[in-house]
């Protein structure tokens, strides 16, 4: 878990799979370079694998702008609705691959106007307090941002 020492912005990740070892610290284990006070985590999970075999870990990070509890609450709430919400996004953007499609004999401008879509889909941001829209951070100060919300 992390917290921001100045806000009430919390993180917390952790995978599936039976924890091997987690590290913290300055960034020094990993290519990772924060401005300021920035740290960094790293967990280590021990899999073996038969030739020809796969295996799946997943990872969920949850935050939030608020407090603990709310960070806490979404963690759970992905871990246990993990395969309900992968579906739903499976679905979700098989939704925006059908709704325009471009097709020209350059097959990588095809590529690339499909994931502009996905990519569109990426920025919505959902903030109870200021609405839905496109919304990006920009920093304005060190360590500080502002962000950029239209409600439609």
């Amino acid at each position: 878990m992390g917290k921001d020492s100045q806000n009430p912005w919390y993180v917390f990740f952790g995978g599936d799979q039976r924890l091997a070892m987690y590290r913290e610290g300055r960034a020094t284990f990993c290519i990772y370079k924060p401005n300021g006070l920035g740290k960094a985590s790293k967990l280590s999970y021990n899999f073996e694998i038969e030739p020809g075999q796969s295996a799946d870990l997943r990872i969920f990070i949850a935050g939030s702008y608020t407090d603990q509890e709310a960070m806490e609450a979404t963690y759970e709430d992905l871990r246990r609705n993990y395969d309900r919400y992968f579906q739903e996004k499976a679905e979700r953007y098989a939704e925006i691959a059908a709704q325009a499609n471009l097709t020209t004999p350059d097959s990588v401008f095809n590529q690339a106007f499909r994931w502009v879509k996905y990519n569109t889909e990426w920025l919505i941001r959902d903030v109870p307090e200021f609405g839905r829209g496109l919304g990006a951070a920009c920093p304005i100060t060190p360590g500080g941002s502002v962000w950029i919300m239209s409600t439609p």
